[in-house]
């Protein structure tokens, strides 16, 4: 079950407006080994916690799968252990190129800030309370602004590190298809493309969630999905949703 937060998600953009300059540096090697069902993923200490990097929830979108609806991860990469420290590369966009200078860190964290078709991931953030119990906490799921065309649940601005430990709870960023590719519609017979697949991609980290949350501490029944308002409950009207 889901329930949406819009209007004082900005205020909650996060306390990582703050927090900005510290989130790139402080984190400590040799994170905790989280099992999945697709196999083994280690994260990274940070003072607030744990943070998980570039988590799949879709199978990429790329080839026959363009303009698409998100098709539910199933693959394994086990006996390999994912490195979890490590952000997804971001949905094709324009403005985040790296001779660009990125004044909100809105783009992706990594220095390329890469970008890619192949970007339905998403992260987990996990308060040092979560450690070591046993205890499910309450689960947060931002989905990013940018008007459709910019964004990534990667930035250092929607870093949720700061807010999972304030709120002690387990904090999801994700990804979503934007601009032509997440919304074009060409018309309505079979082989065109008929638009909203980045809402859909939303739709499917929700899934994710549901599915896999659980192994980072979270409760899949105690969901909140916020961020900018209209976007919300836009999101909010889908019935794949409530």
């Amino acid at each position: 079950m889901a329930t949406a937060i819009a209007t004082f998600s900005q205020v909650l953009v996060f306390a990582a407006i703050v927090f900005v300059g510290h989130a790139a540096l402080s984190t400590k090697p040799d994170g905790p080994i989280v099992r999945t069902q697709y196999g083994d993923v280690r994260g990274m200490y940070v003072e607030e916690g744990v943070i998980f990097l570039g988590l799949p929830f879709g199978v990429p979108p790329v080839g026959e799968l363009r303009w698409k609806p998100a098709r539910t991860y199933n693959m394994s990469w086990a006996p390999e252990v994912r490195d979890g420290t490590v952000p997804g590369p971001a949905c094709r966009q324009g403005g985040c190129a790296p001779n660009q200078t990125d004044y909100q860190h809105s783009c992706n964290r990594d220095k390329a800030r890469t970008q890619s078709e192949d970007c339905l991931y998403l992260n987990v953030f996990v308060p040092r309370s979560v450690l070591n119990s046993t205890a499910r906490l309450p689960v947060m799921c931002w989905f990013h602004g940018g008007q459709y065309v910019t964004g990534t649940g990667a930035a250092l601005v929607y870093d949720g590190r700061i807010l999972a430990n304030k709120t002690d709870t387990v904090v999801v960023t994700t990804n979503y298809r934007l601009g032509a590719f997440g919304y074009l519609v060409t018309g309505e017979g079979e082989d065109d493309a008929r638009g909203n697949y980045g809402t859909l991609d939303q739709i499917e980290a929700l899934k994710w969630i549901q599915q896999n949350i659980a192994d980072f501490g979270g409760d899949k029944d105690k969901v909140t999905i916020f961020g900018p308002e209209l976007r919300v409950r836009f999101g909010c009207s889908s019935p794949d949703i409530r």
